[in-house]
């Protein structure tokens, strides 16, 4: 009933009401009145079942929370996300998820390839799907996540949304703001949501490892994050991999190093490729060599087979 009395207060139709007599609302009041269904539907569909998301325009959502007082949970999908359905079937039917999000967020859900979505999507630099979105109620963005996780973790997500330790734009605004400090950057620096922004990830990276001695790199903990990043080639952060091999050879294996390699060499040559740089294949080859003695020949193929498909790629386009 409660969608269909919001479609019924918006729609021209509604005028046949006011001939039989009644009074139609105010567009200010009329405005109101949207609001106000649009939120109670929203709860109704709240007190069992899955997450319960709110109908209507965005404007619409936001207003219902700030006027409810409720945070808002904004998950954003499309037609080709692998993970949307997963967590759509197996997490937001949760009973613990759904009772978390039901009771502490107005939640409200946009496709990213269409109509308000795709300009939401610009709006909040949404990159990867799905992604999570976390507002006051006031429509400030406090945190963001993203991927396929299991319930506890997504449970987890919407409680850091609250916790300026973890909040991801929260911490953004420490370091926009000037902290430096080698606690914060390691854990600004692991935060998940960072990936999403190329440029920012890239100098959290670089800051955090001229924050750190020789001696502190070369911890577990650091190699464990170093390992894991994905900063592009010509980053501090990929060159000291490269020049330490050893050291991570020593921790995940001569394997896991390899591909680490493979995509390092792969990234690299597709961008010089892409650029027609043959400059920029040379300093990798050349890299590559010095790092990586007895591998330089097979990675050196590689990034030459890489260039060369991303440059004869790139003349077709301009072909066209």
């Amino acid at each position: 009933m409660g969608r269909t009395a919001v479609v019924l207060a918006q729609h021209p139709a509604a005028g046949r009401t006011a001939a039989h007599g009644a009074h139609l609302p105010r567009p200010h009041m009329r405005h109101a009145f949207t609001i106000i269904l649009s939120l109670g539907s929203a709860l109704a569909r709240a007190q069992s079942g899955p997450i319960a998301f709110a109908g209507g325009s965005w404007a619409n959502a936001q207003a219902a929370a700030r006027q409810a007082h409720k945070s808002i949970f904004l998950y954003a999908s499309s037609l080709g996300c692998h993970w949307c359905r997963p967590m759509e079937k197996e997490v937001f039917t949760d009973p613990a998820v759904s009772a978390y999000y039901n009771a502490t967020f107005l939640s409200y859900k946009i496709n990213i390839d269409e109509g308000e979505g795709e300009v939401l999507a610009k709006r909040y630099e949404i990159r990867a799907m799905p992604t999570y979105l976390y507002f006051s109620p006031e429509g400030k963005l406090l945190h963001m996540s993203s991927g396929h996780k299991p319930p506890t973790d997504f449970v987890q997500d919407g409680k850091d949304a609250f916790d300026p330790d973890k909040a991801f734009f929260t911490l953004k605004e420490r370091y926009e703001a000037g902290d430096r400090s080698a606690p914060f950057l390691y854990t600004f620096g692991t935060s998940p949501a960072l990936s999403q922004q190329e440029v920012l990830y890239d100098q959290v990276s670089a800051d955090y490892l001229k924050s750190q001695t020789a001696a502190e790199l070369a911890a577990k903990k650091n190699l464990d994050y170093l390992f894991e990043l994905g900063t592009s080639f010509y980053f501090p952060t990929t060159q000291y991999f490269l020049a330490h091999q050893s050291a991570f050879v020593a921790q995940f294996g001569r394997l896991a190093v390899d591909q680490k390699i493979r995509r390092i060499v792969s990234w690299g040559a597709t961008h010089a490729g892409g650029s027609n740089n043959q400059a920029a294949l040379t300093k990798l080859q050349q890299t590559i060599t010095k790092a990586t003695p007895a591998g330089a020949p097979q990675w050196n193929m590689l990034a030459r087979t890489y260039y060369l498909y991303r440059s004869a790629a790139a003349k077709l386009v301009c072909l066209r």
